[in-house]
């Protein structure tokens, strides 16, 4: 390891350049981030969840293997692409408050101050002002206000052998963000077993394995190739249902329109003749009729579809649908549309925690959906993002909280003009595992599909537990997950379906079964999932630690995309009150300020000085202000109000006026 880290030091200036290196708010030996930093880079990333061995890592700026652990102050990454990352004068270098802040979703002051409880260290405050990131006189560019890119690249380690290999394989050949891909699978699982199974966490709290995603990206990013190629599963096995269900169903058909005809002779027949006898026989070729149903041809994915023929189209399927799309239509039809701006999101709503679906209205036939598991998994482009937060039924109705978000960062620009095409051992992986999840269970119940539970060890129990309540805090008005509380709660409900998709898929990849799963025809206990190479102790299912922490690690990275989605979207009135701030500052050419004088400035919008705090160290933790250090006065007297330094670039940048 010595070695390595010599010749890393000699290729990049060896010598005192990794101190030299380092923010000057790490010269006071006991700020909160000297301590944060000086802890062994090791047990940072055992405690984040980060793969690594004794000298490589994944790295957390691009998400792939070959990261060099520099144990004696971060991670240096060896991906050209992650050149730009760090220190100027150290460019790479990811500091262990750098990799928490990424991973956490925090600002680098609460990053520092959570490694320091993690590992019980003792710092000062008195380094580390109201929040201040940037003590250093160099400036870097600031970050958007309004970026609508997360902060973190997807986990794709975190999805098991086989899902991972199609993820990244899929991603270089497509030339797209591996986040789209990893949404857009995780949705296609998700459809595979929604339904079929649900899971318990603990006695009293069990949520479905349906899920709703939603990735944007700008046009052009071949967001439809990749829709195509993972949802290809789904089309291949529904093509191989309705083959096999053809003849049955022309027969159906054929004997109901027998029947219908002998109904229609019998009425007339006893309304000649006015008889008992034939009233009667009128009567039961009419019950029998009512029996005589033909078989639905099975779906298991739509695309473009009004939210009412989708209600009618999950009571058709027995309560379980998926609906994959490349485009974001569905969000302007069930914000009416076809309905004079009259929003439809009853299905949407209760598709999700599987709330009894019951639509009657005039001129239509009623619909009757029991514990429904509907699938949305939609990647739209960012301007449909900012539209959602226009339609207040969205966000109101608690639609908006119920999607898993992501926003990875286009690709466009730096594509290869001939990429490599996906393995086809890696395609057929994939394909074989949603074949095998999809032929699990395909018998149906009086046209519903039976549950098979799912239970979390009790060690995974805590662990989820123990995520609940770190985030628990974070959830006030004041803090910072406060603005999108409602998505944050579903968080750790979101996290436990995950783990179970994991879980699914990851039992698929080693019960080392091969051979027929099953199919429409086989026996119902042939077809019970215990026999599939599932069952755990005493025949159950049960979700172990690894698989929850891999599933945490993928929550994780949602909570940073949804705070970016939110933002975006406008509906986080402290970006919006960071954002008339300033404005203040750049129309006045503001460089340096006291929050004294901002808030004379601003006083319009912010009746309390005290509301300047939050704008302020929203400011501060994207780059464009730096507090500076108040002098010590002695005596009595009102302090000095806080002092702010400007950030030359904040003036300089075009987004910053509007985001």
């Amino acid at each position: 390891m010595a070695t390595v880290i010599d010749a890393l030091g000699e290729a990049l200036g060896r010598g005192p350049a990794l101190e030299s290196a380092r923010p000057l708010r790490m010269r006071e030996p006991d700020s909160v981030f000297a301590r944060a930093n000086a802890v062994d880079t090791a047990l940072v990333l055992d405690r984040c969840g980060i793969e690594h061995d004794e000298e490589f890592a994944r790295c957390p700026g691009c998400g792939e293997a070959g990261a060099l652990i520099c144990r004696s102050g971060g991670i240096k990454c060896l991906h050209a692409r992650c050149s730009a990352i760090g220190p100027a004068n150290f460019p790479g270098l990811r500091l262990n408050v750098d990799l928490v802040a990424q991973h956490e979703g925090l600002s680098p002051v609460a990053a520092a101050e959570r490694i320091c409880q993690w590992f019980s260290l003792k710092y000062s405050r008195r380094s580390a002002p109201s929040g201040s990131a940037i003590a250093s006189a160099q400036w870097n560019r600031p970050l958007s206000l309004s970026d609508h890119r997360g902060t973190a690249r997807f986990p794709t380690h975190a999805l098991g052998e086989v899902l991972r290999e199609w993820v990244e394989a899929e991603a270089a050949a497509t030339q797209t963000p591996p986040d789209l891909a990893a949404v857009v699978v995780l949705a296609t699982i998700s459809a595979c077993v929604a339904k079929k199974f649900e899971v318990e966490i603990r006695p009293g709290w069990r949520e479905p394995l349906n899920t709703y995603w939603l990735v944007a990206l700008e046009p052009g990013n071949r967001k439809s190739a990749v829709f195509r190629d993972a949802v290809r599963p789904l089309h291949d096995h529904e093509r191989e249902l309705s083959e096999a269900l053809r003849d049955q169903v022309q027969a159906a058909a054929v004997a109901r329109e027998i029947k219908q005809r002998e109904l229609r002779r019998a009425i007339d027949q006893a309304a000649r003749s006015g008889l008992p006898t034939d009233r009667q026989c009128a009567a039961e070729l009419a019950v029998e009729l009512e029996g005589q149903r033909i078989p639905v041809i099975p779906r298991l994915v739509v695309d473009d579809v009004t939210p009412e023929r989708l209600a009618a189209m999950l009571a058709e399927q027995g309560g379980r649908l998926a609906l994959l799309s490349a485009e974001g239509g569905l969000f302007e039809m069930a914000g009416g549309r076809y309905s004079d701006g009259v929003p439809n999101l009853d299905v949407l709503l209760k598709g999700h925690p599987g709330d009894d679906l019951r639509v009657d209205r005039i001129g239509r036939s009623p619909v009757h959906v029991r514990h429904p598991a509907l699938t949305l998994g939609v990647a739209v482009q960012p301007a449909v993002i900012r539209e959602l937060a226009r339609k207040p039924a969205f966000r109101g109705s608690g639609l908006l909280a119920r999607f898993f978000y992501s926003l990875p960062e286009s690709t466009v620009g730096r594509r290869l003009a001939c990429p490599p095409p996906v393995p086809a051992p890696v395609s057929a992986r994939y394909h074989q595992l949603c074949t095998l999840l999809l032929r699990i269970a395909e018998h149906r119940t009086d046209g519903e599909v039976e549950s098979f539970p799912i239970y979390f060890s009790p060690e995974a129990c805590g662990r989820l537990e123990r995520f609940s309540e770190d985030l628990e805090p974070r959830l006030s008005a004041g803090s910072d997950l406060g603005p999108i509380c409602d998505w944050a709660n579903k968080l750790a409900g979101g996290i436990a379906r995950v783990a179970a998709l994991l879980h699914l898929a990851g039992c698929r990849e080693h019960s080392g079964y091969s051979g027929n799963c099953g199919s429409p025809s086989e026996s119902t206990s042939e077809a019970k999932p215990v026999h599939h190479g599932y069952s755990g102790k005493d025949g159950k299912i049960e979700i172990e630690v690894e698989t929850i922490d891999r599933s945490i690690l993928i929550g994780r990275y949602l909570l940073t995309h949804a705070q970016a989605a939110f933002a975006f979207m406008g509906t986080d009135p402290e970006i919006e009150n960071a954002k008339q701030l300033l404005s203040w500052i750049v129309d006045h050419r503001v460089s340096k300020f006291t929050k004294r004088d901002a808030w004379q400035a601003t006083r319009g919008r912010f009746k309390k000085a005290s509301e300047l705090d939050a704008p302020l160290l929203l400011l501060i933790e994207h780059g464009y202000l730096a507090e500076e250090q108040p002098d010590e006065r002695a005596g009595q007297g009102r302090k000095p109000s806080r002092s702010f330094k400007v950030n030359p670039y904040a003036h300089n940048s075009q987004n910053t006026h509007n985001g």
